[in-house]
């Protein structure tokens, strides 16, 4: 419903605007198809090492939900920017929160582009990443991570699981 609504009312905006942008789509809920020249379904896929390859951003642009996503913890761990919606963004605090572009409209999706260097040229619409790569380092994401899992164990969210899985 969320990637639907982002392809119909979002996305044909930001690819005139960003000459060459392409949107790939990935999941379950997705059948693998070419929406339009600029917009391509993967379906489901045996791995997500193989979608991460093929993006330099990711998109969370989820309408409803609760709690943190795990897309979006996801995508931060392959060492790709997020622009996620506020929906999509709830539930995530300082450090990750910073990590994140959070959109909602167009505009704010323009400026989430803009500032991760995308080109409104037609000669490349890809971005210049070498300042996200700085802040998604693997060493720096390893320790957010563990301090994200630190957090919801404290809460009580999460619970530690013996190396077979048994608690």
């Amino acid at each position: 419903v969320s990637i639907n609504h982002f392809i119909a009312s979002v996305f044909p905006e930001l690819a005139a605007r960003f000459h060459g942008l392409k949107l790939l789509v990935a999941g379950k809920g997705s059948s693998p198809h070419r929406v339009n020249s600029a917009v391509s379904c993967l379906g489901g896929l045996p791995s997500v090492d193989e979608f991460y390859s093929k993006i330099d951003i990711a998109i969370a642009p989820v309408l409803f939900g609760a709690g943190q996503k795990g897309k979006v913890v996801e995508a931060l761990a392959y060492g790709k920017p997020v622009i996620a919606s506020s929906v999509a963004a709830e539930g995530f605090e300082n450090p990750i929160l910073d990590l994140l572009h959070v959109a909602d409209r167009l505009d704010e999706y323009v400026e989430s582009l803009e500032f991760l260097g995308c080109s409104k040229s037609e000669s490349s619409p890809i971005p210049s990443l070498s300042g996200v790569a700085k802040l998604l380092d693997p060493g720096r994401f390893k320790l957010l991570t563990q301090e994200v899992i630190l957090n919801l164990m404290r809460r009580g969210v999460a619970e530690p699981c013996s190396p077979l899985g048994k608690k």
